[in-house]
């Protein structure tokens, strides 16, 4: 009881305070993934940096928030940038922007009448999001951040992320206003970059975010619902050597989201760099080759013959002493069923 009394009554208000300046947060470094080079060390795939802005839940009432909203939502726009928002209306040309069975099923979770016209479903989220005070163009920039932090589940410990792919005058104007910008928090993330452009791409594959599947199958080794993963080709054949591994942030905030300490629990690390046997060079060449080949089938200039109906064609070229494969290439794009081989 004694003690009961001295924690809740005698110094409650010291504890109480010492508490709201002292909210602990964890966040993940996400750890790029390993470049792709070709034989000769050329660079064909890496990680670029990017900056991404999230928010956290804060003691705020409802028109400070719709504020800061704007706020960000201006700053953003000044540099170029925009927010970002899984509303499904288009409040530009104020229309759907999904397809008619999403809509439904919209209208019916957010208990709107399935009749509803555009305009009588942004009406709804006006009033919802108590923006009636606000000019029309400021409402089209606050009611989509305010739609997203709802269905995103944004909390005291769960940051929702509102803005992709941010420019650095953007990063460094949220961050001089960042007192009065309390609760969001801009993390860099990596974004995967291909420097040959279409060439070998049938080879290098793609990432992409993982799906519930691959999830379910790898959340044993440490993969995330935002975990990007290879999804075909190199990206995906080497997934385990090309995922980095994520460190670990732990951030500390006040009451009104700003950060106090920031330290590192554990480090991020960098995924392996891949090396093909593939010369990237040789490799546009016989592209450029076949392509050629293909046109020249199918416009009878060779042997004669015209095949018109020849729409695809690949070529594979191994160096016989040692069995590296030098050139993949497809034209335009490989597709088994739609093979033609017309003895060339």
């Amino acid at each position: 009881m004694i003690r009961l009394y001295d924690l809740q009554i005698a110094n409650g208000e010291t504890y109480r305070n010492q508490a709201e300046k002292r909210l602990i947060r964890t966040v993940e470094n996400y750890a790029p993934r390993g470049n792709i080079y070709d034989r000769n060390g050329v660079l064909l795939a890496t990680s670029e940096i990017k900056y991404t802005l999230s928010i956290y839940r804060t003691k705020r009432t409802t028109e400070e928030l719709n504020k800061l909203l704007l706020k960000i939502a201006d700053i953003l726009s000044s540099n170029g940038d925009t927010t970002y928002s899984s509303f499904p209306i288009d409040l530009t040309t104020m229309s759907f922007a999904k397809g008619e069975n999403e809509i439904k099923r919209f209208k019916k979770e957010n208990k709107i009448d399935e009749e509803a016209t555009v305009n009588e479903v942004v009406q709804f989220f006006i009033n919802k999001y108590m923006l009636q005070d606000f000019d029309e163009m400021d409402q089209k920039k606050i009611l989509p951040l305010r739609y997203e932090i709802t269905v995103g589940g944004y909390t005291n410990y769960r940051a929702t992320v509102i803005a992709k792919n941010i420019s650095k005058e953007s990063m460094h104007e949220l961050e001089e206003n960042y007192m009065e910008l309390g609760g969001i928090y801009i993390e860099e993330t990596s974004e995967r970059k291909y420097l040959q452009g279409n060439t070998l791409s049938h080879v290098i594959g793609y990432t992409g975010v993982i799906s519930q599947n691959e999830y379910d199958e790898r959340k044993d080794l440490g993969y995330s619902r935002n975990s990007i993963v290879g999804k075909s080709g190199i990206e995906s054949s080497f997934e385990n050597y090309l995922r980095g591994v994520n460190g670990v942030k732990r951030l500390e905030m006040d009451s009104l989201g700003r950060i106090t300490s920031e330290e590192e629990t554990s480090y991020s690390k960098m995924g392996d760099n891949v090396y093909l046997t593939i010369d990237i060079e040789f490799q546009k060449k016989v592209e450029e080759s076949l392509k050629k080949i293909i046109s020249d089938i199918q416009n009878g200039k060779i042997n004669g013959l015209k095949y018109a109906d020849a729409k695809c064609g690949s070529a594979v070229v191994v160096n016989v002493k040692t069995g590296e494969v030098l050139a993949m290439a497809s034209y335009p794009d490989y597709s088994p069923q739609d093979f033609v081989s017309r003895n060339i």
